[in-house]
């Protein structure tokens, strides 16, 4: 019979990050968040740097030169702390049983997610990414910002640098960042070999941008993307999209200057060893 009563550790948050009673007040999803049909870019305008300095268009040598910051291992480090949890949640409730054992968007280790991410009972496919990145050393800021409470607000995160009221990190720089749109085949691979997908990239899913996910891993030779998913099907998932699957719409990178300046991984995370993952053919990514 599954553990239901383990706890999670914490952790990977910045010694410096401020303490809970500092954090910014709750905002409830915007309108935005709740409808569909937020258009992305066709694929002919997909790989392109967006953020700040509007510097944006078909993607070349030039641009990612001038534009693409330098990356960190913060990526490795999040998905190792995400199979991490998808491990322990295989041994507390078994391959296919669902992480929501009191109540929808609601259970041991899913309210644990969310209470990194400011958040209680909500949707929380991008929470599991943010606390995957909590463990990695982001910024506070980007969680009490409440960044990665929906693909809509990464989403403008990665393509202004601006959070849901408006305003702006001012340590942010612009993301690197591909619109696939819903293209299949040797167009989609070819966006996706121009940006080089990486462990730790954020996928953001469909036109509305409503399901989450982040990049294991990428295979060159056949365009498949390896994803593990919060909030899929009431539980995490490791899966794979090839080329003939239009679901992933969206995909970006966090920068250095994300982190937290002098930051580092979580201790048990670092110290643990990589699991041993295996992902299943692909599917319907789904936020349920």
């Amino acid at each position: 019979m599954p553990n239901h009563s383990h706890r999670r550790p914490k952790g990977g948050r910045s010694q410096s990050a401020a303490p809970r009673s500092s954090r910014n007040p709750r905002m409830r999803p915007s309108n935005q968040e709740r409808l569909s049909g937020i258009s992305g870019n066709t694929p002919e305008e997909a790989v392109s740097f967006r953020g700040m300095s509007g510097m944006s268009g078909p993607f070349t040598t030039e641009k990612a030169a001038a534009a693409a910051p330098e990356t960190v291992s913060g990526g490795d480090a999040a998905v190792k702390a995400a199979y991490l949890t998808y491990q322990e949640g295989i041994e507390q409730y078994g391959t296919d049983g669902s992480w929501e054992t009191t109540g929808s968007n609601r259970g041991t280790m899913v309210d644990e997610i969310q209470d990194t991410n400011n958040s209680t009972g909500q949707a929380w496919c991008g929470m599991f990414i943010g606390d995957s990145y909590a463990k990695a050393g982001i910024r506070e800021e980007i969680l009490t910002r409440l960044v990665f409470w929906s693909g809509y607000r990464l989403h403008l995160f990665f393509t202004q640098g601006k959070y849901i009221d408006g305003s702006f990190g001012e340590w942010c720089t612009d993301h690197r960042t591909t619109q696939l749109g819903s293209g299949t085949g040797e167009s989609r691979k070819a966006m996706l070999d121009a940006f080089g997908p990486q462990a730790g990239d954020v996928v953001l899913f469909r036109s509305d941008y409503s399901h989450v996910g982040m990049v294991t891993s990428y295979d060159s030779e056949t365009g498949t993307l390896e994803i593990i998913e919060g909030n899929r099907g009431n539980r995490v998932q490791a899966t794979a999209y090839d080329t003939g699957d239009g679901q992933i719409s969206f995909i970006s990178r966090f920068n250095t200057s994300d982190y937290e300046p002098g930051g580092t991984v979580d201790a048990e995370v670092q110290g643990a060893e990589m699991p041993a993952v295996t992902h299943s053919g692909t599917g319907m990514g789904a936020t349920e």
